[in-house]
């Protein structure tokens, strides 16, 4: 299966407070760009998500480790939903690294849905919520 992760340009952002994690609540309009990162997601062997890059743009070298955004999501998707089953995911980029537009939090969030359309979970409102607190 194949996800594209559309690059976004904010047209405003202003920080309104900061959540008790740490990270910051946002006031934010953006709209997406014609630029796309591009998560294939297949079946594998084992029981985790494994995570392969292809820098298409030949830019600074991204961990596929664990503090890699879709490799974060793909373990919470994963202990949220309780999947035993291996996933094999390749992340092409396409957006460039650090120029704002949002590729790593686009990526995250294809690897959400992505993750559950390949194990075919259907999106009640209660299992969108589930997704939309993970992603936060």
């Amino acid at each position: 299966m194949k996800v594209q992760c559309p690059a976004k340009v904010n047209l405003f952002l202003e920080v309104t407070g900061r959540r008790k994690d740490g990270y910051h609540t946002l006031s934010t309009l953006f709209v997406r760009i014609n630029i796309y990162d591009v998560l294939e997601l297949e079946f594998a062997n084992g029981g985790k998500p494994t995570l392969e890059i292809v820098d298409e743009l030949d830019t600074a070298p991204l961990s596929a480790g664990p503090e890699n955004l879709v490799m974060r999501a793909a373990k919470a998707f994963y202990r949220s939903f309780r999947i035993g089953v291996g996933v094999r995911i390749i992340l092409t980029k396409r957006i460039p690294m650090g120029a704002g537009l949002g590729g790593g939090s686009s990526d995250a969030a294809g690897t959400l849905l992505g993750l559950a359309k390949l194990f075919q979970i259907k999106l009640t409102a209660v299992r969108k919520k589930k997704l939309h607190d993970l992603g936060v």
